[in-house]
């Protein structure tokens, strides 16, 4: 049996707009930074706090989107690490803290101001045989995957492995 607390929360947090990937709370994405209005918005998240809001582009192709062109759903982030290359573009290690849902953009000295609403849920589950079993399996694919992708490190093996709630891991996965 599993019950749930929802906590809603309006924010409002620079954007930054992704293009061809999606974030996910509780998973490190790594980002290379590179269009003039998200470094403005990585900059002005990182005076504030460290916090930004990661949204995907609906087409990767567009260099300069409008409101239309971002999906509705992203997740607020939390800046962990940061190298710059010489050029000036950055490469940024965010970690997904929740789920937001975009309600309005507006335009700030060069970036978008995203007004949000973010959603943390938590979940408290009673593992029943049936969870049980769902998450064995997951684990022996995961394994899987280990061995036949190069790029699937021990570490992401580890992230999973020390992830408990079912939907958490199932977000990781």
């Amino acid at each position: 049996m599993t019950t749930f607390v929802e906590k809603a929360e309006a924010m409002e947090l620079p954007l930054i707009a992704l293009r061809g990937t999606v974030a996910f709370p509780a998973v490190q994405l790594n980002l290379e930074i590179m269009r003039g209005f998200s470094l403005k918005a990585f900059s002005q998240g990182a005076a504030e706090g460290g916090r930004v809001f990661l949204l995907a582009q609906k087409n990767p192709e567009a260099d300069k989107p409008e409101e239309k062109d971002f999906y509705r759903m992203g997740t607020v982030a939390q800046i962990r690490h940061v190298v710059k290359s010489p050029d000036g573009n950055l490469s940024v290690v965010f970690e997904g803290i929740c789920r937001a849902k975009l309600i309005s953009l507006s335009r700030r000295d060069g970036y978008f101001q995203a007004q949000v609403v973010a959603k943390a849920v938590r979940s408290a589950t009673i593992p029943t045989s049936h969870v049980e079993a769902l998450r064995a399996s997951a684990d022996r694919i995961m394994e899987e995957l280990a061995g036949l992708h190069p790029s699937f490190t021990s570490e992401m093996r580890a992230s999973s492995n020390a992830i408990g709630d079912c939907g958490t891991f199932a977000d990781f996965v």
